[in-house]
């Protein structure tokens, strides 16, 4: 482990329709750690981005399918830029009863928008929230992203992660 790759701060407002669909918008501000030819450096990002996304619930479990365009711009130390993305998600998770955890699962991909919607990359992600209360929830994570623009490492990226959400109405 090299240590911290990035910190973000992400706002986002949901609203759903039904309880088979919900709509998304948000902004997320990212602090990326990268390697540039002064060494490392801090590179400030910004994205925006929407989404709908249709549920579906079986035997306990909570699928859904996302899509999401985003829009991200980045720029410092002379390195600056926008790129398009359609984002595809797959995911399932099961809360266990009564022990406040959520395991899930899912798979995205990500489509450039800007190379004819040529995959950039896509990852696989494992990982459980827990419910602290009402408003707040832990989560940790495992990741594997694998590289198809042909970046370095080709072979991928492996990712463990924590997060903390804070939900404002339940």
């Amino acid at each position: 482990m090299k240590g911290t790759a990035r910190w973000l701060a992400n706002f986002q407002g949901e609203y759903r329709p039904s309880g088979y669909i919900s709509l998304f918008g948000g902004y997320a501000f990212i602090y990326n750690h990268i390697v540039n030819g002064d060494g490392r450096i801090w590179q400030q990002r910004n994205k925006l981005f929407g989404s709908v996304m249709p549920r579906w619930y079986w035997k306990g479990f909570n699928f859904n399918y996302r899509l999401m365009y985003q829009m991200v711009f980045w720029g410092n130390s002379g390195d600056t830029g926008r790129r398009q993305m359609l984002r595809n998600r797959i995911y399932a998770e099961k809360p266990l009863d009564g022990s406040g955890f959520t395991p899930y699962a899912y798979y995205e991909s990500f489509n450039l928008v800007d190379e004819n919607l040529g995959l950039q990359y896509h990852q696989l992600t494992v990982g459980t929230n827990y419910l602290v209360d009402r408003h707040s929830r832990l989560g940790a994570f495992y990741r594997h992203i694998f590289r198809s623009d042909g970046k370095r490492p080709v072979d991928g990226v492996d990712v463990v992660g924590v997060s903390y959400t804070y939900r404002f109405r339940q």
